[in-house]
């Protein structure tokens, strides 16, 4: 009964059991704990003094502990009669326009405005605003604020009905209450301060700002995603992100990042970076393959920071050209599709094929197609077999990378393949199915090859530094113009030899 009752709490016979007062003082965090000490008492020593170590709650210290204060709405200062004149001229505007407008402000400032339910075109307000200013929109049309002012100014800015609101120009402290304040490809809103979310908008919420300085950052007690992305690389910013209760995910490049999120997770994006990044509460997941791409110094190490990983089924093969990480084969693949990047696709992944044999491909794009910018990595052991009469890893665009660590690879006919771009042999066996051409000495012409014209231009390259080649030889491969070439490095050489009566041509360190 007692074993029973021990359930509830996630209790195994026979294995560790986290009780409930360590689960506690982890979600109190160590300021509300107190006991610990490097120095242990032996009871063997009878010289010793004091009390062996062990970590309390301290109730004091969570006495002293001060809750966060929650974000409200600044208070509201009045229009001026000009002001009104400014406000009204805006919405006549609006009310008339059929089509997308800019309303232009020359004169005097824009202080609170209110956008009618009414309005039924996206507009931008361009002028000076007045510091402190409350912009409301009852619109479901998008709405851009363009900040002519010299300085920074703080803003109040009011969404009600899901409209997303675009900034330009520079800005202070922001309060925000709906599901978004962005910016465009081309210009993006300047934020010295900090955005503070209303704890009570109901929808994941979206930043794309530049952050200036280091008193910028954002604070958002509340509990639904926040997405936050740096719209200027050249300006660094060293923003303070403070979402206790929320899952945090970002882009951009900073300088430094200090972090407090949930215990779910801070999620990197794919081209994020930091010179520093300290984060306080939570744990790390970034879409790569390692923490070194994502930040220069990482200040806490006590918390985790590991890849995105997904294991691989036949009912989410699909998935493999999905977010860039670490992709574990956990079962043999039979299926009749390849794996085919989007031409948009950036990032670092790792197929590790964990001893299965994986047989998939379409008749265009072969058993994996690389696109974008795409850095792939295959681990073996393991098979990565072509079932469609056609190509095995077909690398596309010049900013690609395949790197083969091993694994054994079959297909028709261009097992490695790069029209453009860079292919790395470690190791792996290769092997071509079917009837392939041959060059004249009798062995597989295409087994390895470069599209001509970007193999002469020296876009697309194969180096080859291991691996055992069956009836092909890396070192003098006649699929390049004025062949044989050697794809084999410098430091390098094949090594010959008869295996079932097939020449094999192994790689080797020289």
């Amino acid at each position: 009964m007692v074993n029973h009752n021990f359930n509830k709490y996630e209790f195994k016979e026979q294995s560790s059991f986290s009780w409930l007062i360590p689960k506690l003082m982890k979600k109190l965090g160590e300021d509300c704990c107190e006991g610990y000490s490097d120095v242990n008492v032996s009871i063997f020593d009878p010289t010793a003094k004091g009390n062996d170590s062990m970590k309390v709650i301290s109730s004091s210290d969570i006495m002293n502990v001060k809750k966060p204060e929650p974000v409200v709405q600044p208070e509201i200062t009045e229009n001026t009669p000009e002001q009104d004149v400014i406000e009204k001229g805006i919405l006549s505007d609006l009310e008339n326009a059929t089509k997308t407008i800019t309303v232009t402000v020359d004169e005097g400032t824009v202080n609170n405005l209110t956008i009618p339910e009414t309005i039924s075109v996206s507009s931008t307000v361009r002028g000076e605003f007045q510091n402190g200013a409350t912009i409301t929109t009852n619109s479901s049309k998008n709405l851009t604020i363009d900040n002519t002012s010299e300085e920074p100014i703080d803003i109040s800015i009011i969404s009600n009905n899901g409209a997303s609101v675009y900034l330009k120009g520079k800005y202070n402290n922001i309060y925000l209450k709906g599901k978004s304040i962005t910016g465009s490809l081309s210009a993006y809103g300047d934020v010295y301060g900090i955005i503070g979310i209303d704890d009570n908008v109901t929808t994941d919420v979206t930043l794309g700002i530049n952050f200036v300085g280091d008193k910028s950052g954002v604070k958002y007690l509340g509990t639904n995603n926040l997405i936050i992305n740096d719209g200027n690389d050249e300006v660094m910013g060293s923003p303070t992100i403070y979402a206790p209760n929320s899952t945090v995910t970002m882009g951009g490049k900073y300088t430094n990042v200090t972090a407090t999120v949930s215990e779910n997770t801070l999620i990197l994006k794919v081209g994020f970076h930091a010179l520093s990044l300290n984060v306080l509460k939570g744990k790390v997941i970034f879409y790569g393959v390692d923490i070194k791409d994502f930040a220069d110094e990482i200040v806490n190490e006590k918390i985790e920071y590991n890849p995105y990983t997904l294991e691989i089924n036949n009912t989410n093969f699909n998935k493999l050209s999905s977010k860039s990480g670490v992709y574990n084969f956990a079962e043999d693949i039979d299926i009749n599709k390849g794996v085919a990047f989007r031409f948009a696709a950036k990032g670092k992944y790792i197929y590790n094929l964990n001893n299965h044999e994986i047989k998939c491909g379409s008749t265009s794009l072969g058993s994996i197609f690389l696109n974008g910018s795409v850095d792939l990595t295959i681990n073996g052991e393991g098979k990565l077999i072509n079932n469609a009469n056609s190509y095995g890893v077909w690398v596309s665009r010049k900013d690609c990378v395949l790197n083969v660590n091993g694994g054994d690879f079959e297909a028709d006919t261009h097992i490695l393949y790069a029209e453009n771009g860079t292919i790395n042999v470690y190791g792996g066996t290769f092997k071509m199915l079917g009837e392939p051409e041959l060059d004249s000495k009798g062995h597989c012409k295409f087994m390895l090859n470069c599209l001509d014209e970007s193999y002469t231009e020296g876009t697309a390259k194969i180096n080859v530094y291991g691996g055992k080649f069956y009836n092909y030889n890396p070192s003098e491969s006649y699929s390049e113009p004025n062949g044989p070439v050697s794809f084999v490095a410098e430091g390098y050489h094949v090594v010959e030899s008869i295996e079932d009566g097939v020449p094999v041509f192994e790689v080797v360190k020289d």
